[in-house]
């Protein structure tokens, strides 16, 4: 079976909402802008920016339980969240070749990644991660790597916060990596993944590597450009 089509100028951006938001500093500013420069001068890349929920998305999660609303319901809340979050990036770059809206599904994104350098989502749908999002959206425009930009620079084989013996990982398969991701994996509203399954089986399908970092500017600018960087690889 022939691999999949990709094209190596094809980038998608996975910011966490961690990154994007927190409750002691509120709106990180100072990534943000620093990350739209970068955006700005990447000349030659085109792709797509995927925006999480991070802690207010939890927030509206945890009321939302209390008030008795159900996990869909609950879902709704966080994707409503990212996309608040999406609209802020997709309008501090207007002044790119970038689609005017969100998108709301993979299909769109593939149409318009041939009239627009770059494109713009938060959530798509209820049971999936902003992650999967990212893998579905990689997946239809032909993306050649996917780059979660996250407040940590590693993954670990277990949630370092809770488990003092926690090993970084440096590099993997993206099916030995499935192992290690299914174990926390309950798919409940808001739930802190180490990377979502069905991202990994999306990316794994479609021989996309995935890259993890912190908001390290010149580290991500490094992994655009296949130079020695540090942070996590994933590998078909």
């Amino acid at each position: 079976m022939n691999p999949p089509q990709s094209y190596s100028n094809r980038i998608v951006f996975s910011l966490g909402g961690s990154i994007f938001y927190s409750k002691e500093r509120g709106i990180n500013h100072e990534f943000l802008t620093k990350f739209f420069d970068f955006i700005k001068n990447l000349k030659g890349y085109r792709g797509a920016i995927v925006v999480g929920g991070g802690p207010l998305a939890r927030e509206f999660i945890e009321e939302g339980r209390k008030l008795g609303l159900t996990e869909y319901e609950n879902d709704m809340l966080a994707i409503w969240e990212t996309r608040k979050n999406a609209t802020l990036v997709l309008h501090a770059l207007k002044e790119l070749l970038i689609y005017p809206k969100l998108l709301y599904n993979a299909e769109e994104a593939s149409i318009a990644i041939n009239q627009y350098e770059w494109l713009c989502s938060g959530g798509f749908f209820p049971g999936i991660t902003t992650d999967a999002v990212a893998a579905l959206v990689a997946e239809s425009i032909g993306a050649a790597k996917i780059i979660n930009i996250s407040n940590v620079k590693y993954v670990y084989d277990r949630d370092p916060r809770k488990y003092s013996d926690a090993k970084i990982i440096t590099t993997s398969t993206i099916s030995e990596f499935l192992k290690i991701a299914s174990r926390d994996d309950n798919r409940g509203a808001g739930e802190n993944f180490v990377f979502d399954i069905f991202a990994l089986k999306i990316a794994n399908r479609s021989k996309i590597p995935i890259y993890f970092t912190d908001p390290d500017i010149p580290n991500i600018e490094r992994i655009v450009k296949n130079l020695p960087h540090q942070g996590t690889v994933l590998t078909p």
